[in-house]
């Protein structure tokens, strides 16, 4: 009895010791399994968190052209003056003076080798800077008549004028700053050309072409305030007649 008493104790007891030892390792693997439940996520939200390199932007191409600048505009000069051109007060006093009205358009441009300016004005006068066929203010004196003097009324002048300027750059050319030295900032080639027409009596007609080399500097270097200089070959295509005849004066040969 008592062994089997001490045997089913015994059983007993070994029965315990399973369920205590079992009871134990399921403890344990809960544990483990919580805790790796709990470190999970934590580990994922940190790979989430950490910081994506952004792409490396490709560098932009210098634009071809840096400024344009376009304009119109219009002026009035209100005591304009015209060589030759002029008329008597009531007073007797000499009025040399004119208005004019001016409308311009005006182009200039900074691109990778140099710079472009352009610009080209109509200038109306006033009655006292008088179009062809008077040679004065009032009238007409023409040498085929022997300068005679016949009184007209004739309308204000109109002028048209345009020039174009271009320089490039040494430094932009030869992709250098060699002709960067002190004050110097850059040496430039420059060309460009003028002309005109109008329809005044003498009818000027200007034709020319202007070719050097521009110097510009800094516009204060050393506290100096400073500009571009350009020695330059200047080439007039015609002449430019300076007959300015009048009833009392002797008229002057052409040049």
């Amino acid at each position: 009895m008592r062994a089997r008493v001490a045997a089913k104790g015994l059983d007993h007891s070994i029965v315990n010791l399973g369920v205590i030892g079992m009871s134990s390792f399921r403890r344990t693997l809960a544990a483990a399994a919580l805790s790796l439940a709990t470190l999970l996520p934590a580990g994922f939200a940190s790979a989430a968190d950490l910081p994506v390199k952004a792409k490396a932007k490709p560098v932009a191409d210098a634009p071809f052209f840096f400024v344009i600048d376009d304009r119109v505009t219009f002026s009035y000069i209100f005591t304009a003056a015209q060589p030759g051109m002029w008329s008597l007060k009531p007073n007797g006093t000499v009025n040399g003076t004119t208005s004019k009205q001016v409308y311009s358009f005006t182009h200039f441009d900074a691109w990778a080798y140099g710079t472009n300016f352009f610009t080209i004005s109509l200038y109306k006068s006033g009655t006292n800077d008088v179009a062809g066929p008077c040679t004065q203010v009032g009238g007409i004196v023409s040498p085929a008549a022997g300068f005679a003097f016949t009184p007209a009324n004739c309308a204000g002048a109109s002028e048209v004028y345009g020039l174009f300027r271009s320089t490039f750059g040494w430094n932009e050319i030869f992709n250098t700053k060699a002709f960067t030295m002190g004050p110097l900032h850059n040496i430039s080639f420059e060309v460009g050309m003028d002309a005109n027409t109008e329809n005044r009596y003498l009818g000027a007609a200007k034709r020319d072409v202007v070719a050097g080399l521009q110097f510009g500097s800094a516009a204060v270097w050393d506290g100096t305030a400073r500009r571009a200089r350009t020695p330059s070959r200047y080439r007039t295509f015609r002449p430019i007649r300076c007959l300015t005849p009048r009833s009392n004066s002797t008229p002057s040969r052409s040049v």
